[in-house]
């Protein structure tokens, strides 16, 4: 009986060992920011952008700070991924490559955050290595002046009677101003059988202009730094509107 016993305790000891665990997968995702006009890849600096507001518009700096990033499955629960991100489309810096572990299945979108959270919006910017995308030295969008880091960036030059000089400048920064932004797609997306997956994701700056607010640079202001009641009056409109630039294709 007791060599019985140990025959059987073996070979199930063996059994267990022999089976493979079930592991999630390393992968790579890559999600490629492409500025937009009215559907068409947006060409910086040309004076050739016509606002719905029929404002002419020349594009010269689009920046963002992005944090926050999850995936979407097709049930609607997310998995967070530890990831930040700086973006300088003008200077065509506008892909973000995120190399973690990632589980099984199908998803269908993406969220991210326009902005950071608080301890890390104010904490010391310093402690970022030289490559990281806080460092100030990298994205040159820390607000030394007054603490905290600017989130959004779009600037350029507009024609106002005849002078193609006039410039408009809206910087959104604050922690009031932080906007996450979830976006879905019939396209859905699966780790399981392929470790490297790409996503366009659309930056439409003709609805930074018009969607659902339309703004007009002549009217409602040229420059809003976020930094004042009357700014703020300003950045509330095109806060709003940022919520529909993004498309994940």
């Amino acid at each position: 009986m007791l060599s019985l016993f140990m025959l059987f305790g073996c070979e199930k000891e063996n059994k267990q060992t022999n089976e493979t665990p079930k592991t999630e997968k390393k992968a790579a995702l890559t999600l490629t920011f492409k500025p937009k006009f009215e559907g068409q890849d947006l060409v910086f600096n040309k004076m050739t952008h016509i606002i719905q507001a029929s404002d002419t518009l020349n594009f010269s700096r689009v920046q963002l700070i992005l944090s926050n990033f999850e995936l979407i499955k097709e049930n609607g629960e997310t998995v967070k991924l530890d990831t930040f991100a700086y973006l300088n489309l003008a200077e065509k810096r506008n892909e973000v490559k995120i190399d973690e572990t990632m589980p099984e299945g199908t998803f269908k979108g993406i969220k991210f955050m326009i902005g950071l959270d608080s301890s890390i919006n104010h904490g010391d910017p310093n402690r970022w290595s030289k490559n990281h995308p806080l460092n100030p030295i990298v994205n040159n969008m820390h607000w030394g002046w007054q603490g905290g880091y600017i989130f959004w960036v779009c600037e350029g030059y507009y024609m106002n009677n005849g002078n193609s000089n006039q410039i408009f400048s809206f910087h959104m920064a604050n922690l009031k101003y932080r906007k996450q932004i979830t976006l879905e797609t019939s396209n859905t997306f699966s780790f399981d059988n392929n470790n490297k997956i790409a996503k366009v994701i659309d930056v439409n700056l003709d609805k930074y202009f018009s969607t659902p607010n339309q703004y007009s640079l002549k009217t409602n202001g040229d420059l809003s730094h976020s930094s004042s009641p009357d700014e703020d009056l300003i950045m509330d409109l095109l806060y709003t509107n940022l919520s529909n630039t993004f498309e994940l294709k």
